[in-house]
């Protein structure tokens, strides 16, 4: 399955803890207090998720979730979409995603502008596209397949130096890999790619200007022992990686080609 950030994968309403200064640019548990009743979507959309392509099958369901009673279902051999607009430099999407997997890469050819590509392959596990700018790039594969059930996919798009770093529940897999059109200035939203045969299932999703709570290490305290004359022990924590934006301006389509 494929997840696109197109004119903006996904990149994911997430239970997590942020900065009380952190903005929260989109999210969603698709809940029906969230205004997602239980259903195939619309025609029309269903608070802006659209299947785009597909046979009106893609729904809300209760049968698959990770947190709450509901999630959405991207049904097989579909295309769902969601306008969502940013323009920051650095962008975070994080949330949980059940994904089915293909074994066949995909064709670039005729894909919009995009930013992040990646996928879930049946025997490659998750690819990313380490793009060259031009529409183009080579498939790294990590050999890491998807748990079984809900996964944890966290993105980070550095619209000023074109690079992505992906994150699988909580591990980084791909690091600095380049956009797949450097023309893309901004998020404007997501588009999901199901396989053909199978469905892939999306629930607590947002889109963030700062990092989810696992990229947010504190520094540890310092323990001393005073029973026995111990040294004094602290812990620092690895630094995640550093990307440092510079102010390009937002006009291009964006698209992320999260699954297939």
């Amino acid at each position: 399955m494929n997840c696109h950030i197109f004119a903006g994968i996904l990149a994911l309403c997430l239970l997590i803890t942020f900065p009380s200064d952190a903005l929260t640019i989109y999210s969603t548990g698709f809940e029906n207090s969230e205004g997602f009743p239980v259903g195939s979507l619309p025609i029309t959309g269903l608070n802006g998720w659209i299947e785009e392509v597909g046979n009106g099958l893609s729904a809300i369901v209760t049968s698959q979730k990770h947190t709450g009673t509901q999630s959405l279902r991207v049904a097989a051999n579909s295309t769902v979409k969601k306008d969502i607009v940013s323009a920051g430099s650095l962008i975070y999407l994080d949330g949980w995603y059940n994904p089915p997997s293909s074994s066949v890469f995909p064709d670039l050819d005729g894909y919009p502008a995009s930013s992040a590509v990646f996928m879930f392959h049946t025997t490659s596990g998750l690819i990313g596209l380490d793009g060259d700018g031009a529409g183009n790039g080579a498939w790294q594969e990590s050999h890491i397949l998807a748990s079984l059930g809900f996964n944890r996919i966290t993105l980070l798009l550095d619209y000023s130096n074109k690079i992505w770093s992906l994150y699988l529940n909580e591990q980084m897999i791909f690091q600095n890999m380049g956009f797949k059109n450097n023309s893309v200035s901004q998020l404007n939203g997501i588009r999901i790619d199901s396989a053909q045969n199978q469905s892939g299932y999306l629930d607590t999703f947002q889109v963030l200007d700062e990092p989810p709570d696992f990229l947010l290490q504190d520094p540890t305290p310092t323990i001393t022992e005073t029973l026995l004359p111990t040294p004094t022990v602290t812990q620092t924590p690895v630094p995640s990686p550093t990307l440092t934006p510079t102010g390009v301006p937002a006009s291009e389509v964006l698209e992320w080609k999260l699954f297939r």
